[in-house]
């Protein structure tokens, strides 16, 4: 059994958080042995968040901003906070579907340094971007540098090395130009396919169902 913390990112979609943690601990294999989230701005931590089936996700610490900064920042906090080399990473908007997924990732992030994480959403992301195969690999991948450099980063959930982050400079802020997303995140996944990183999908495990709540279509840091 391996040991890792659960970084989410929230912005005041408390509704969609708690359906977020709640199918998690429904459906991760191995459970995490601290939860951290941050919480871009200042609302407080919602009165279930220390309910008793919430003590399944560890020891859980609710850190606030002043005001919001945005999911950069947010993203740089939550490993600044991670006292585990290996964190499984999540939005506050999505619903784990099915068991399995945790054990296979940490497998695959164990054996091949090459990989940054391991995508979840199956045919709801593959759909749009292409899996090809790689010689170096017993699994197809995403297509590096798909239309204009998707493939080598994402937000989306998925297990992921502490040290990876570090490697880059351990500030996500400090990477980009661009301020909003998804443009950001597409600077950071050209600069992940740069350093040699892949992604591989193991199938549809998780749902977005945050769609239409989107927070971050303009983000500011600092």
């Amino acid at each position: 059994m391996f040991k890792y913390s659960l970084l989410v990112t929230s912005c005041g979609r408390h509704e969609l958080l708690a359906q977020t943690l709640n199918s998690f601990i429904e459906q991760a294999d191995v459970l995490p042995q601290e939860t951290i989230i941050v919480e871009d701005g200042p609302t407080p931590a919602p009165h279930w968040i220390n309910a008793g089936h919430m003590e399944n996700l560890g020891v859980i610490k609710w850190i606030n901003k002043a005001e919001r900064k945005g999911q950069l920042n947010s993203a740089d906090r939550l490993w600044a906070e991670c006292s585990n080399e290996i964190a499984f990473w999540s939005e506050d908007d999505w619903c784990y579907t099915q068991s399995g997924f945790m054990q296979k990732s940490y497998d695959i992030l164990s054996k091949y340094p090459e990989v940054f994480t391991v995508s979840l959403r199956g045919s709801a992301l593959t759909n749009w971007q292409p899996l090809v195969n790689d010689p170096r690999f017993p699994f197809q991948i995403l297509q590096p540098g798909y239309s204009h450099g998707w493939g080598g980063f994402t937000f989306n959930c998925g297990l992921r090395r502490k040290k990876d982050f570090i490697r880059i400079g351990g500030s996500y802020s400090s990477l980009v130009t661009q301020t909003s997303t998804p443009a950001f995140e597409l600077e950071m996944s050209k600069q992940h396919i740069d350093m040699g990183y892949v992604i591989p999908d193991i199938g549809q495990f998780i749902e977005h169902i945050g769609a239409a709540h989107s927070c971050y279509r303009e983000e500011e840091w600092k």
